[in-house]
């Protein structure tokens, strides 16, 4: 696995973009993309702290066929927009990173294989004292570039439940990060971290990253927005979610998104993406909006407030 400093681009950088680049241009999402199945998926083990187990046979699979599936489906910003017209728009760009979790490290490189067999521009990235740095994803088998693992994406934290398997551990687990989304924040996971340190690692973990959003940062010959795929954890994922969109509790628990499935999510115009802080980010939280969530469009995830 290639470390942080030899998968970026020291030649392309991406700082603050302009006010009028941004006013009035397309915007890419943010992409919560679930690794592939795990030893530990298999037994149901609160398998949390890093590096955490490898990918079984199937997990490989996954991650190369939910690489493919997410550009030949259309998720992606741009999928299909040169075929209705738009002739500056070119073939999906995204941008694909992942916590640091080795289950994650790996479907991102099999994910990233994936959409490059289809076609997709695929790209990572790095935060650097000069903005994010990106670099290309190559497809040679013998050298391929290694997607970036960022600190503070991991999954929810297990504490003292880590690697266990018995019933009353995992409601343990569960119920605690179904109060964090009742709004019991201050709640700790037994012997771990709490709802607020837990949303609090992850914005600052993905908050460098967002410029990479603003249309034209990655290529500035494209209309095309990037998007920004993270590849990262079931539970983490679903809670990160409803905090941003204000998602309904008991959707954030039982919205269960299977291995290589992911979650769409569209930011607020009103956040500046290319120079937003993490408090500018936490305090966006509610007003992002739920494009897709596993199978379902984004108009059938249950929000806080809505019917029942």
């Amino acid at each position: 696995m290639n470390s942080v400093g030899t998968t970026v681009n020291s030649g392309t950088s991406h700082g603050h973009a302009s006010e009028e680049k941004q006013q009035g241009a397309s915007r890419g999402r943010l992409i919560l993309f679930r690794h592939g199945q795990t030893t530990s998926n298999l037994i149901t083990a609160l398998d949390t702290a890093v590096p955490g187990a490898d990918l079984t046979s199937m997990g490989v699979e996954q991650a190369f066929t939910g690489g493919e599936r997410i550009v030949a489906d259309g998720t992606l910003s741009g999928a299909g927009e040169a075929q209705h017209g738009n002739e500056s728009a070119g073939s999906p760009r995204p941008v694909i990173i992942s916590s640091e979790a080795l289950r994650a490290r790996k479907t991102a490189r099999f994910a990233a294989q994936g959409m490059v067999n289809q076609g997709a521009s695929v790209y990572t990235a790095s935060p650097s004292p000069d903005g994010v740095m990106t670099a290309p994803i190559t497809a040679e088998p013998d050298n391929p570039t290694v997607p970036t693992a960022i600190p503070g994406l991991t999954e929810v934290t297990a504490g003292d439940l880590e690697m266990n398997t018995d019933m009353e551990s995992i409601h343990t687990y569960r119920y605690t990060q179904l109060q964090w989304s009742s709004g019991k924040m201050d709640m700790r996971m037994p012997g771990g971290q709490s709802g607020w340190e837990t949303r609090r690692r992850f914005l600052e973990g993905i908050t460098p990253m967002l410029p990479l959003l603003v249309s034209g940062a990655v290529e500035s010959d494209t209309s095309t927005p990037s998007d920004l795929i993270v590849v990262v954890h079931g539970s983490v994922m679903r809670f990160i979610a409803g905090q941003l969109a204000g998602v309904e509790a008991h959707f954030v628990q039982d919205g269960y998104v299977s291995n290589c499935r992911w979650i769409v999510l569209d930011s607020p115009a009103s956040l500046d993406l290319a120079a937003a802080s993490y408090s500018d980010v936490d305090q966006s939280c509610g007003s992002w909006r739920v494009k897709q969530w596993a199978w379902l469009p984004g108009e059938r995830v249950r929000l806080k407030g809505s019917a029942q």
